[in-house]
């Protein structure tokens, strides 16, 4: 049965606060089943199944599933539609809200995000990276852009930053709006997310390195001496960053831009061993 077929059986109406586009391509689903690599020793997480075309995939490859549905009515479908899988559990939740904690250690995430809570949901799981080891996730393409860009392009930013200093992220595959109904009006990307339970580089403070990162890329057409100097960081003295980039190397005409993962961490290391923050 053809998924508009199934959602007028069922009497639901799509929600476009909840960014409901369904995947109808198979060969989408295919690719994004071999890109997580799934044996039956796998316990993978699904967010927004929507009328179950991935989560039976999954099912089919994985040796349990967990699938998260915010809609009442999908939910109902969902049921009808898995009963013949008793390894796949349809959980009628908010996947903002849900307990991530409760999954099992190891598991996969291996979703098409609902793309107006995407950010959050990725962060949501960021949190639980001990536990989560893999996600291969379908984002909207500027956000994965965002997600895998280097220093010094226009993607480049705290979002490239928060995501890297956990993760090694690679691209999957792009999809076409083609792939959904109703169509998005957006291209769509597919990569994979490898998750570290320690940062990348090491950190004296995730926070204060947060902050910095969020001061450096305040304004973007700034230099980042300027940006710093006006964060307000350190004991409100801005004249103090000159010599602090000066100590670690780097130039106060760059901007927040061009500086890479491990330069962050060294700014924010230098700060917090010499006690400048208070």
């Amino acid at each position: 049965m053809q998924q508009k077929e199934l959602i007028q059986r069922a009497g639901i109406h799509l929600k476009k606060g909840l960014g409901q586009h369904f995947l109808v391509v198979p060969g989408v689903v295919r690719g994004i089943v071999r890109l997580a690599a799934l044996t039956r020793e796998d316990t993978v997480l699904e967010v927004g199944p929507g009328l179950g075309i991935l989560t039976i995939a999954l099912a089919e490859a994985a040796g349990k599933v967990i699938a998260l549905e915010k809609d009442e009515k999908l939910y109902g479908v969902l049921q009808e539609r898995l009963a013949s899988y008793p390894h796949v559990e349809p959980v009628w939740a908010d996947a903002l809200f849900f307990d991530y904690a409760s999954l099992e250690p190891g598991t996969k995430v291996v979703s098409n995000l609902p793309y107006s809570i995407a950010n959050p949901l990725l962060f949501r799981f960021l949190e639980q990276r001990g536990r989560i080891t893999e996600m291969v996730l379908m984002f909207q393409k500027e956000v994965a852009d965002r997600l895998m860009a280097p220093p010094g392009g226009k993607e480049y930013g705290p979002l490239s930053l928060a995501v890297q200093l956990y993760c090694r992220v690679e691209k999957g595959f792009k999809v076409p709006p083609s792939a959904f109904w109703p169509r998005p009006k957006v291209d769509s990307m597919v990569v994979r997310i490898t998750l570290s339970a320690m940062p990348r580089v090491e950190l004296a403070s995730e926070g204060l390195f947060s902050q910095i990162v969020r001061a450096s890329f305040a304004q973007r057409r700034k230099t980042l001496l300027n940006n710093l100097k006006r964060a307000n960081l350190l004991r409100g003295d801005p004249r103090i960053w000159e010599e602090v980039c000066h100590q670690v190397g780097i130039d106060t005409t760059r901007r927040g831009e061009t500086l890479s993962l491990e330069e962050f961490a060294a700014l924010s290391n230098y700060v917090a061993f010499r006690g400048m923050i208070e």
